[in-house]
């Protein structure tokens, strides 16, 4: 299929406020304190249905099932009220071409009193057979771990309650079955909650802004 869009692919979400008790779902299983904030990672969760709306368009050349996210960029100007109202914008890019296939960058912001306050670039993978010249990538060389690490359980419900929590329903994240369908050998964890337990903990630690 030709990767390409068919024309612009926006969104957007006006008057956005978060509720109450789906933020403690989302805090409460992401170790996230209750104090008065958004978590840096929540708006990806208010944006969810409207990322699955945009690629589900008639200008987005592949079907929804399939399509993975790979990995994000957040840059968050200030902390967001949990009560502030927001509004919501995004597009999608052209494709690229990788090793694996093709990926879309979504670009999302969030303002709020026409303030930019949190922006995210979202990428996604289609697995393709392409000519692509790129290379598998190597990776970043990780620190050694520290003497205070943490170790995290993660029991078989954990892609369940994320999704549940993020509104992020993909089903390699909740079956397994499904999940083999695609490639992987047992449903796997999302990586947003990697990416915002991650923030939590450095959060919590002494003199360290997440």
């Amino acid at each position: 299929a030709d990767p390409s869009l068919r024309g612009e692919v926006t969104g957007e979400l006006r008057d956005v406020v978060s509720e109450r008790g789906s933020l403690q779902r989302y805090a409460k299983e992401c170790v996230f304190p209750d104090d008065g904030y958004l978590p840096e990672t929540y708006p990806h969760a208010l944006c969810a249905a409207l990322h699955v709306e945009m690629i589900s368009k008639p200008g987005f050349p592949f079907p929804v099932f399939g399509v993975v996210h790979v990995r994000n960029t957040i840059t968050q100007r200030r902390r967001i009220g949990s009560d502030e109202t927001v509004s919501i914008t995004a597009r999608l890019s052209e494709p690229r071409s990788v090793w694996t296939g093709y990926e879309y960058d979504l670009v999302s912001h969030v303002e709020t009193d026409a303030e930019r306050v949190w922006s995210e670039v979202t990428t996604f993978l289609v697995r393709a057979k392409v000519n692509a010249t790129s290379r598998p990538p190597t990776g970043p060389k990780l620190p050694d771990p520290a003497d205070g690490r943490e170790e995290w359980f993660v029991d078989s419900a954990q892609g369940r309650r994320f999704a549940l929590a993020s509104w992020d329903f993909n089903t390699i994240h909740i079956s397994s079955t499904l999940a083999k369908l695609f490639g992987f050998g047992s449903a796997i964890a999302h990586g947003m909650w990697m990416l915002a337990r991650g923030a939590a903990a450095l959060a919590a630690l002494d003199g360290v802004d997440a």
